[in-house]
């Protein structure tokens, strides 16, 4: 059964900012492997949510946050929530950011 990946809007921004400052500061093959390492990560997140790492909030809103690091693009953080059917995607934050205001 597959599972399935909820972006937040927020999320959606995060992809499209990584994806174009890869192209303009890389080249196109660069951001087009981060798409694939983005891709080949949220099916295995779908598939297994507790993969990641807890990441504790105060913020009652993001209870059960999971951080997880891309392997080829290691300053890329994904934070999502497991639920039931999936994960929902809550962010794509650069390491050097601080994260826990991004949230």
């Amino acid at each position: 059964m597959s599972r399935e990946v909820v972006w937040r809007a927020e999320a959606r921004r995060d992809f499209i900012k990584h994806f174009t400052f890869l192209v303009r500061e890389a080249d196109l093959p660069t951001a087009l492997r981060f798409r694939s390492e983005l891709e080949s990560a949220l099916d295995l997140l779908a598939g297994m949510p507790a993969a990641g790492v807890a990441k504790p909030c105060r913020n009652p809103k993001l209870a059960h946050v999971r951080m997880w690091k891309l392997e080829r693009f290691e300053e890329i953080l994904l934070f999502y929530q497991p639920f039931n059917e999936g994960i929902r995607l809550l962010r794509i934050i650069h390491a050097k950011q601080d994260w826990r205001r991004h949230l």
